[in-house]
């Protein structure tokens, strides 16, 4: 099932922007999404099993590295504006 995401991501740390450069870099060697960002969230589209095992890695990496909160809504389709996507 095709699914849209939009995640927003907390890093716990003084370095925060590195933890989230970090976090899209990630996002952009998965062949099986796209994604796009604005300045407070990113939208992720991609098929569901494919969406949720790619966050469930990222947010064990995350935490590997210091506490973050992962925030995440979903809903079934692909749910995006016709526009620039980064990916």
């Amino acid at each position: 099932m095709q699914t849209s995401v939009e995640t927003s991501l907390y890093p716990l740390t003084e370095d925060y922007e590195t933890v989230v450069l970090t976090f899209l870099d990630e996002l952009e060697k998965e062949d099986s999404i796209t994604y796009t960002t604005n300045g407070m969230s990113t939208q992720i589209f991609g098929d569901s099993s494919d969406v949720f095992a790619i966050l469930g890695k990222l947010f064990e990496k995350i935490q590997d590295t210091g506490k973050a909160v992962l925030v995440v809504k979903a809903a079934p389709g692909r749910l995006s504006y016709k526009g620039r996507h980064n990916k």
